[in-house]
């Protein structure tokens, strides 16, 4: 999925392991909404079959195996947003901005994974869509925070943090240098405070902070009988 970055999703397109869409058998399908939202990847589309959904940003490179991985984890944990890049929030009881976004872990803890991939059970892009009004509002004020949102509604929905996978070396990359010919959500100035923003509205929508503290990074997979 990108984001007013065409010329670079063009670039990046052909790096994307296709070779494990083909040896399934599937279909590769290409959407494109009428209206160009950063809360587009997560809308509920009829082509949505299969259990399991991955999303990915534009900028990020995965090899087939990492991506096997994933979906290895996922499958022992499906109600949990699975992915590889894991972000926080930090509680600020006594200042007026009560929550700050964080683009790292906090103390060791992380409570957001971000879609850089991500793996999620295809049940919570129907909860997505049927959160109230103010949610859809506040992503099209800022133009952003559609993962943050997701993974506040899971954490509300099911009580449990989303689960971090440490990739192995050279098997996943942010192909930061040519993302920055294209200038994207993460590049501008209001990103942080926008997220923060987010946070504090959604707080203020749900009543309390969904989102679940995880200090568990996930490096090796066991083997399971098939």
């Amino acid at each position: 999925m990108t984001y007013k970055r065409n010329g670079f999703c063009e670039q990046t397109v052909p790096l994307f392991p296709y070779s494990i869409i083909e040896g399934a058998g599937k279909r590769l399908i290409v959407i494109k909404p009428r209206r160009n939202l950063v809360s587009n990847r997560l809308r509920l589309f009829k082509d949505l079959m299969t259990d399991a959904v991955f999303i990915c940003d534009d900028d990020t490179i995965i090899s087939e195996s990492e991506l096997v991985r994933a979906h290895t984890l996922w499958r022992s944990l499906p109600d949990h947003l699975v992915g590889f890049a894991c972000k926080s929030h930090v509680h600020h009881p006594n200042e007026t901005e009560e929550y700050t976004y964080l683009a790292k872990d906090y103390d060791g803890k992380y409570s957001i994974i971000l879609p850089a991939p991500m793996l999620l059970h295809r049940d919570w892009f129907t909860l997505f869509n049927r959160l109230p009004a103010s949610v859809y509002d506040m992503m099209d004020k800022y133009n952003n925070c559609d993962d943050i949102v997701m993974n506040v509604a899971v954490s509300n929905a099911t009580q449990h943090p989303g689960v971090c996978l440490i990739a192995r070396h050279q098997e996943y990359a942010k192909i930061d240098s040519r993302a920055r010919q294209f200038k994207g959500q993460k590049s501008k100035n209001t990103h942080i405070l926008y997220r923060t923003r987010c946070l504090n509205e959604l707080s203020a929508i749900y009543g309390y902070m969904p989102l679940r503290y995880n200090n568990n990074y996930v490096t090796t997979l066991l083997r399971t009988k098939s």
